[in-house]
């Protein structure tokens, strides 16, 4: 460490250092780490001990972050500098994708779940009823035995709702 103007820190838990650019940070001084090296707890050590190495994808994952494989068949998590990967698999009603730079398993529409198991929203209006929704509305379902992929309905939700009703369109 050295003694200098307070910075935006590197840390092994954020390695680009934006949560140390704080108000209270600037204009104090203290000890630093040197330039390559990050603060971890007290002390400043290599980068290179504060992640894992992804040989499969020529990538380092910091502590505490997961990289999915392109095929959504593989896990692997860093902790503790030391990488743990597990077989991975998407549930039938689910893609493997990427959305918002994290490459995971995502329910299809008219499911919800972690990706890894998703489950039918509703099978039919009385269903979106006794879950609690009493406004009259369009809801996806999928019915049981229905083998084709989730669709839209109108829900009535009057005298004690789940009434399927035509779906009009303007």
């Amino acid at each position: 460490m050295i003694y200098g103007n307070c910075t935006c820190e590197a840390t092994c838990e954020d390695p680009k250092g934006e949560s140390a650019c704080n108000s209270t940070c600037f204009g104090s001084t203290g000890c630093i780490c040197k330039a390559g090296l990050m603060l971890n707890g007290s002390y400043c050590i290599s980068a290179s001990r504060c992640s894992c190495f992804v040989t499969e994808a020529n990538m380092v994952i910091s502590n505490g972050k997961t990289y999915v494989n392109d095929n959504c068949t593989q896990k692997c998590s860093c902790s503790n500098n030391r990488l743990i990967c597990e077989g991975f698999r998407c549930d039938t009603n689910a893609v493997c994708d990427v959305e918002n730079e994290v490459r995971q398993c995502y329910c299809n529409d008219g499911y919800e779940g972690d990706g890894e198991t998703c489950e039918s929203l509703y099978t039919d209006c009385q269903e979106v009823y006794d879950a609690g929704h009493t406004q009259d509305g369009v809801y996806t379902i999928m019915p049981t035995g229905w083998l084709g992929l989730p669709f839209s309905v109108s829900c009535k939700m009057e005298i004690g709702g789940g009434w399927t009703t035509p779906l009009m369109f303007s």
